[in-house]
C-alpha cells in the first residue's frame, strides 16, 4: 500500500491511501480520501489501555502548509488511578 497525495488548483491538497490488490479493478483508492485545505489543521486523539498498566494518550494533528501535510506526534502517559 502507498500513502498518495495530489493538490488541486485551489490549494485543497488530498491525501488517501492506495492499494493495487484492493478492488475488483485490481487497484484503487481504498477508504475516502482526506482533503486539506491550505492552513487547515485535523486533530485525531487516541487512548491505548491496557491490563495492569496505565493508560496512554496521544493525539496526531495533520496541517496543510506550505504545499506538504505534515503530521506531528503529540502525545504523555496518564498517571495509574
Amino acid at each position: 500500500m502507498a500513502f498518495c497525495t495530489a493538490t488541486a488548483p485551489d490549494g485543497t491538497m488530498y491525501g488517501g491511501e492506495f492499494s493495487p490488490d484492493y478492488g475488483s479493478s485490481g487497484g484503487n483508492w481504498h477508504g475516502t480520501p482526506w482533503a486539506f485545505e491550505p492552513g487547515g489543521r485535523s486533530r485525531l486523539s487516541y487512548q491505548v489501555a491496557a491490563d495492569n498498566m496505565p493508560p496512554v494518550s496521544f493525539c496526531i494533528v495533520i496541517t496543510a502548509e506550505d504545499g506538504q501535510i505534515r503530521c506531528d506526534l503529540e502525545g504523555h502517559v496518564s498517571a495509574s488511578a
